[in-house]
């Protein structure tokens, strides 16, 4: 809701997450995604190697503020500044049914209006799950473009 009103609240709300994800360990950093970790992604994500992933990537991420974690906030709810139907190059868009992140339909929308686009559906992954459980596949497919 912060996301909507915006303002000086909001703008502190989002310092504060970029704080916390700064300072995640390997002992927290799946208690620190909240309610937005399915169990998909819960089990994908508890092996040490991830969890040591995935703290570097949130310590990278935030290592200088939190405002590309407000963008990608933003970007539900404002426009992108550019229409997703002028996308003309090979586009792959992965996307689980256990995605507490973003919702099946944003990905189901996205590979209908992005022209030619290929849709890749995982039904039991998630958000995090779909790179951990796919990262060759998705390298390979992104390398085939």
């Amino acid at each position: 809701m912060l996301a909507l009103q915006g303002g000086p609240e909001y703008e502190a709300s989002v310092r504060e997450a970029g704080e916390h994800m700064r300072s995640v360990t390997t002992d927290n950093v799946i208690e620190a995604f909240g309610g937005l970790m399915s169990d998909v992604d819960k089990a994908a994500s508890s092996p040490l190697e991830q969890r040591e992933r995935s703290v570097k990537d949130l310590h990278h991420a935030f290592s200088v503020s939190a405002d590309g974690f407000q963008d990608d906030d933003q970007a539900f709810i404002k426009a992108w500044g550019f229409s997703v139907g002028d996308i003309n190059v090979p586009t792959s868009i992965w996307f689980g049914g256990s995605d507490l992140f973003v919702p099946k339909s944003h990905g189901e929308w996205l590979t209908e209006n992005i022209e030619g686009a290929t849709g890749r559906y995982f039904d039991d992954d998630g958000h995090m799950s779909i790179w951990f459980n796919n990262l060759e596949d998705i390298a390979k497919d992104i390398s085939s473009k």
